[in-house]
C-alpha cells in the first residue's frame, strides 16, 4: 500500500469509481476534486433564476473567455451580434387585425454564411433569440 493510499483510508477520502465503488483518493486528484467542488474565489455563481437568457449566455461566454485569457476587444466582437432584424406582420383574421412579431439574430460571418436563431413561438422575445442565435 503506497504512502498516498494510507494517507486517504486515514483521512476517509474516497472517491466514487464508474460502477458506484468507492476507491481511495491520491493526493492530486483530492486536490482536483477540492477545486471542482468548490467555486474560484472570484468567479460568483449567477443568481439563474433572475438572469433573462441572453445574460445566461453572456455569463458562461465570460467564464469561458476568462480561462482561455481572451482579449478584451476579441470578447467584445463574439458577444456583440452582427445583425438584429424585428418585424411586425399584421394579418386580417375574422374581420380582426392580429399582429405578430417576428425576429432574426445573426452574430459571425467570419466562417462564411450565418444560421442565425430563428424561433416560432408566440411567447418569443428578441432577448430569448439573441441567446439562441
Amino acid at each position: 500500500m503506497s504512502d498516498e493510499d494510507r494517507e486517504a483510508d486515514r483521512t476517509g477520502a474516497s472517491e466514487t469509481t464508474g460502477r458506484g465503488e468507492a476507491g481511495p483518493v491520491r493526493g492530486s486528484e483530492r486536490a482536483a476534486l477540492k477545486s471542482a467542488e468548490s467555486p474560484a474565489p472570484e468567479q460568483e455563481t449567477p443568481p439563474a433564476d433572475e438572469m433573462t437568457p441572453f445574460e445566461a449566455v453572456n455569463y458562461q461566454f465570460d467564464c469561458a473567455a476568462r480561462k482561455l485569457d481572451l482579449p478584451h476587444h476579441l470578447q467584445v466582437a463574439l458577444k456583440t451580434p452582427f445583425r438584429e432584424v424585428m418585424v411586425e406582420i399584421p394579418l386580417l383574421e375574422d374581420g380582426r387585425i392580429q399582429t405578430f412579431h417576428g425576429y432574426r439574430v445573426q452574430h459571425n460571418n467570419a466562417r462564411g454564411p450565418m444560421k442565425g436563431g430563428l424561433r416560432y413561438h408566440p411567447d418569443v422575445d428578441l432577448d430569448e433569440v439573441r441567446a439562441l442565435a
